[in-house]
């Protein structure tokens, strides 16, 4: 019975790195995302600044047609924070779509995660190993039900 609570012990213990690993993972995702909408943001703003710029080195415009380019500058901007930086701030994904992209990353790894968001201990040694060596060279049975190999 002691060996039972044992290896309970170091399944919740793997559990618990993986979904830390998870949620820093998520934390990465939601970082990238938004500084790579401010980037966005910021070619919108000085894409639009330079075409109306060039535009009016063409075509001087009036009054009225620069307020009208002015006033469009702002809506693009507006649009562009609220497109590319709050909604991706607001809507930050899911661990089980994390836990699925970085399985797609490293590839050969079984699904940690049910539908149900339930954890299924007989695969989590696969994606901790992948986690600190390749998933190549993990000694771990690829097919099959993952229970004739017994994690260290």
């Amino acid at each position: 019975m002691a060996s039972g609570a044992a290896r309970q012990t170091g399944t919740d213990r793997r559990v618990g790195d993986l979904t830390r690993l998870v949620v820093l993972v998520r934390g990465r995702i939601i970082a990238v995302t938004i500084a790579a909408g401010l980037l966005l943001v910021v070619a919108v703003a000085v894409g639009w600044i330079v075409g109306g710029v060039l535009l009016d080195l063409v075509a001087p415009l009036g009054v009225p047609l620069r307020m009208a380019a002015w006033v469009g500058w702002w809506l693009a901007v507006a649009f562009g924070c609220l497109a590319f930086l709050a909604v991706p701030a607001w809507r930050r994904p899911v661990l089980d779509a994390v836990a699925l992209r970085i399985e797609r990353a490293l590839g050969g790894c079984r699904t940690v995660f049910s539908p149900c968001s339930t954890w299924d201990a007989t695969r989590v040694g696969c994606t901790v190993r992948a986690r600190i060596s390749s998933p190549a060279s993990s000694s771990r049975p690829r097919s099959g039900s993952g229970r004739s190999a017994q994690a260290p």
